[in-house]
C-alpha cells in the first residue's frame, strides 16, 4: 500500500476541485494511507470526511483581496492588467509565507515519507518541497496554467519579479534556477500527473493546450450516503425548484440575491438557499418563495432542481454538470469567469454580468433556461461525457499508478508482477500500462475455479487475461438462458413482457410489427418468442452456445450461429445484445458486423454490466457482475465509447437498468455463497441471508443508483456514425 499526501489552501472549495476529497476517501477505502496538509479552517470538513489532517502553514493570504486596480476607472487596460498581476503575485508568492510552507512540507515529508504528493495549484511550497525531496508530484485543478503573464510592457516588471522570487525560493532549498521566460506561467504545478475533474472540451474554451501530464477524469453523481432531509419532502412539487449557491471563498461586495429573489417570484419558482449563520444574518427577511437551510445536501437537492444559479465556483459547477442541471452563472472573479465562459460555450446554461444585473435580466435568463429544451439536452450530454471519463475511481487509479511507478511494490493477489509474464495488453485500446490485476473465482455455479483479470489503466475496461480453452463447460446444459422454455409460460404473459420491453427501452411506437429485429446471444429466445406471439414477424435470434437450433410452433427459429454466419445482405432496424456482448471475445469485430448490418437509422442496443458503477467500486472481486469466466469483457463508459467509435458506431445514449441482484449476489459472494447454491436467495429465499425488508432496500438502492448513473448494468444505444461528405 502507498502513502498519499494531499496539500491545499484552507478553503472549503479547494478541498474539492470536482472530486479531490472523494479521491482521498477512495484511496483510504482501498487500504492506502492518506494525510491532508492544510490549515485549521478546514478541520471540520476533513473530520466529517474521515481524512486525517496535518495542520501546517500553506502560504494562504487569509482573504482574497481585490486587485490593486479595482475601482480605478482612469487606468488603461495595460495598467489594470499589471495591477491585477501584482495583486496575484503579492497574495500567492509572498516569499516569507512560501518559505514557511516549504519548510513545513519538507519536515512533514521527512517524518511521514509519502509516496505521492497531490498539491492544489495555489500551494507552491508543497511543489517545491516535493521536487527537493524527490517525491512524486501530482497537481490538480486546471489542465494548464491558471494565468500566463502577457507580453505587456506595463506588466514586464511584475513578470520579472515573479521569476526572481521563484528562483530565490528554489535556490534556498538547493534547486536549480529556472531559465527566464518572456511569458511565464503562474499558479500551475507541472507535476508528473495533473488531475482535472472536468473534460477536455470544457477547458478548450480558454485552455486549448493542456499540460503533458493532464488527465481529464470528469466525474459522476454519487449515491447519497445519508437519507434526504425531512424538509425536502415539504417542498411543493408543482413549482420549479431553483438552487441558489453562494460563494464561500470570496468577499462579495455587492450581492445579487435581491435581483435573483425578485426574478424567481416573477417566474413562480421556488428558490432554496443555504450557507453559514453569519451569511443568513446579512440578508433581510426572506420572501415566502425562498427557503433557507444551513446545510444543502446537493446529492438530494440537485436531482430535484430545474436549474441552479451560482457564482461559477469549480465545485458547484462540477456538481451541476454531474447531475445534468442547467446553470445560470453570475461570476465575480478569477476562475469563476472561466467557468462562466465554458457554461455558455457548452450550451448548458447562461452567464450574466454582475454589474448589469436586474430582476428583469435574471427573469429572462431563467425563462430561457427552464423552458428551452436545448439547455437540458446539453446538460445531459455533458453529464454523460463526464461520467464516461471515469471520475474519482479513475483519479485514484492514476495516483496508484504514479505511486507504483516511483516506488514499485509487490502486486495484489493475481498480479503477474515478478512472474516472468509480460503485462497484458488491453484488447480494447492497446494500452500496455501498469494495469491492476485481479484473481476472480467462478461463483455462479460454485466451481470456484480461479481466473486472472486486469483492468486497463487507460480505458478502464475489465477483461480476462486469457480466455479458457474449455469455456463452453462453464455454460453447460443447465445455464439459465438456455434452460428456460418460453412455452412453459402463459402466452399472454410472454406477449405483455416482450411489448413492455420495447416500450421501456425505445418508447411507444419506435418499432412496429414490421420492424426487422435481431437478438444476438439470445439463449432460448424468450424475448423474441413473446414478440412473435404479439404479432412481430421479422424476427431472428442467434446464440453460438446453443446445443442445437430451436424451432418453435409459432414460426420463430433460434439458430446456433454467430453473427458472422448470418446473411450479410440482410439489414436490421434493431440489433440487440441483451447481456450477451460481454461473453464475446472478438469485441470490435462483432460491433463492426453489427454496424454493417444496421439500416441507416437502425439502433444497436447493448445491455451489459459496467465497471463504471458503485458495485464494482464497493465489492471488487466479489462483485456478481464479474461472472468469471463467462464475462470476458466488462466495459467502462470510456472503453465502450472508444470501442463503438472504432467499429463505426456512436454512443448516443446510456440508460442504467441495474436491479437488486447487484447487492444480493455480491453480498453472498463475500460470504462464499454461490448464486445457484441452496443457500442462495435465488434458490431458497425463505432461508437466505436477507430479510424481505433488506431485499426491498436493495431495490430502492438500485433505483437510486440508476438515477445517479451508478448502477452496475446499463443499456448503451449505438447508431451508425455519420460521415461527412467533405474531405
Amino acid at each position: 500500500m502507498a502513502r498519499f499526501l494531499f496539500s491545499t489552501v484552507p478553503v472549503v472549495g479547494h478541498l474539492d476541485w470536482g472530486g479531490l476529497l472523494e479521491t482521498a476517501q477512495l484511496l483510504l477505502r482501498r487500504g492506502h494511507e492518506v494525510l491532508w496538509a492544510s490549515g485549521a479552517q478546514v478541520a471540520a470538513q476533513l473530520e466529517r470526511a474521515g481524512v486525517p489532517l496535518a495542520i501546517i502553514p500553506v502560504a494562504f493570504p487569509g482573504t482574497i483581496r481585490p486587485h490593486a486596480g479595482a475601482g480605478q476607472q482612469q487606468m488603461d487596460f495595460e495598467e489594470l492588467y499589471a495591477a491585477e498581476m501584482r495583486s496575484l503575485l503579492d497574495m500567492w508568492l509572498d516569499e516569507r509565507q512560501v518559505e514557511q510552507a516549504c519548510d513545513a512540507h519538507l519536515e512533514l515529508i521527512r517524518r511521514w515519507r509519502p509516496d505521492v504528493i497531490i498539491a492544489d495549484p495555489f500551494v507552491i511550497g508543497a511543489a517545491l518541497a516535493a521536487e527537493a525531496s524527490g517525491v512524486a508530484l501530482a497537481g490538480c485543478g486546471y489542465p494548464g496554467p491558471f494565468t500566463v503573464f502577457m507580453p505587456i510592457a506595463a506588466a514586464a516588471p511584475v513578470a520579472a519579479e515573479f521569476q526572481e522570487r521563484r528562483n530565490r525560493l528554489r535556490a534556498r532549498i538547493g534547486l536549480c534556477p529556472l531559465a527566464p521566460e518572456s511569458t511565464p506561467a503562474f499558479l500551475f504545478i507541472a507535476g508528473d500527473l495533473h488531475l482535472v475533474y472536468f473534460s477536455a472540451e470544457w477547458f478548450s474554451v480558454f485552455n486549448p493546450r493542456p499540460s503533458p501530464g493532464a488527465r481529464f477524469v470528469g466525474g459522476a453523481a454519487q449515491e447519497p450516503a445519508a437519507p434526504p432531509p425531512d424538509w425536502l419532502h415539504e417542498l411543493p412539487a408543482d413549482r420549479p425548484l431553483v438552487l441558489i449557491a453562494q460563494p464561500t471563498g470570496y468577499q462579495v461586495e455587492s450581492t445579487p440575491l435581491p435581483a435573483i429573489f425578485a426574478a424567481l417570484e416573477r417566474f413562480g419558482a421556488l428558490g432554496i438557499l443555504g450557507g453559514a449563520t453569519e451569511q443568513r444574518d446579512q440578508i433581510a427577511a426572506l420572501p415566502a418563495h425562498i427557503r433557507w437551510e444551513a446545510w444543502l445536501p446537493y446529492e438530494h437537492v440537485l436531482p430535484r432542481a430545474a436549474a441552479i444559479i451560482h457564482h461559477g465556483g469549480t465545485g458547484t459547477t462540477h456538481d451541476a454538470i454531474c447531475w445534468g442541471v442547467p446553470q445560470i452563472v453570475i461570476p465575480e472573479a478569477v476562475d469563476q469567469l472561466l467557468h462562466a465562459r465554458a457554461v455558455l460555450a457548452s450550451g448548458v446554461g447562461l452567464s450574466l454580468r454582475r454589474d448589469r444585473l436586474t430582476a428583469e435580466v435574471v427573469a429572462g435568463a431563467l425563462e430561457r433556461v427552464l423552458t428551452q429544451e436545448r439547455f437540458r439536452a446539453a446538460a445531459r450530454r455533458l453529464r454523460d461525457q463526464f461520467a464516461a471519463l471515469g471520475g474519482v475511481p479513475r483519479a485514484a487509479d492514476l495516483l496508484e499508478e504514479l505511486a507504483l511507478r516511483y516506488n514499485p511494490r509487490p502486486q495484489p493477489a493475481g498480479s503477474n508482477a515478478g512472474s516472468g509474464e509480460p503485462m497484458p495488453t488491453c484488447r480494447i485500446c492497446g494500452s500496455q500500462a501498469q494495469h491492476r490485476t485481479f484473481s476472480m473465482r467462478e461463483m455462479m455455479i460454485g466451481l470456484r475455479d480461479e481466473f486472472r483479470y486486469f483492468q486497463c489503466a487507460d480505458c478502464g475496461c475489465l477483461q480476462i487475461v486469457a480466455v479458457p480453452a474449455d469455456l463452453a463447460r462453464y455454460y453447460g446444459e443447465g445455464y439459465y438462458s438456455f434452460n428456460s422454455d418460453p412455452r412453459q409460460q402463459p402466452a399472454e404473459l410472454m406477449r405483455t413482457l416482450a411489448v413492455q420491453f420495447l416500450q421501456t427501452y425505445f418508447g411507444q411506437n419506435r418499432f412496429t410489427a414490421d420492424s426487422a429485429i435481431l437478438d444476438v446471444g439470445c439463449g432460448a429466445g424468450g424475448l423474441l418468442y413473446g414478440l412473435r406471439e404479439a404479432g412481430y414477424t421479422r424476427l431472428a435470434g442467434i446464440d453460438a452456445y446453443l446445443p442445437a437450433d430451436i424451432c418453435y410452433p409459432n414460426g420463430l427459429t433460434i439458430q446456433r450461429r454467430r453473427l458472422a454466419e448470418l446473411d450479410d445482405a440482410q439489414r436490421w432496424d434493431l440489433i440487440m445484445f441483451n447481456h450477451s456482448f460481454e461473453h464475446m471475445d472478438d469485441q470490435e469485430e462483432v460491433l463492426r458486423l453489427a454496424a454493417s448490418r444496421l439500416t441507416s437509422d437502425g439502433v444497436c442496443l447493448l445491455r451489459m454490466p459496467t465497471v463504471s458503477s458503485y458495485a464494482w467500486r464497493t465489492y471488487g472481486v466479489h462483485w456478481v457482475g464479474v461472472d468469471a469466466p463467462r464475462h470476458l469483457y466488462i466495459h467502462s463508459l470510456e472503453s465502450i465509447t472508444l470501442l463503438a467509435e472504432r467499429a463505426g458506431l456512436v454512443l448516443v445514449e446510456t440508460r442504467y437498468d441495474s436491479f437488486e441482484l447487484q447487492f444480493i449476489g455480491s453480498e453472498q459472494y463475500q460470504r462464499d455463497i454461490p448464486l445457484l447454491s441452496q443457500q442462495s436467495y435465488l434458490r431458497n429465499p425463505q432461508n437466505a441471508l436477507f430479510s424481505p425488508e433488506q431485499i426491498e432496500e436493495f431495490r430502492r438502492r438500485s433505483a437510486r443508483l440508476n438515477a445517479l448513473r451508478q448502477g452496475d448494468s446499463a443499456a448503451f444505444y449505438l447508431r451508425k456514425a455519420v460521415r461527412s461528405s467533405y474531405a
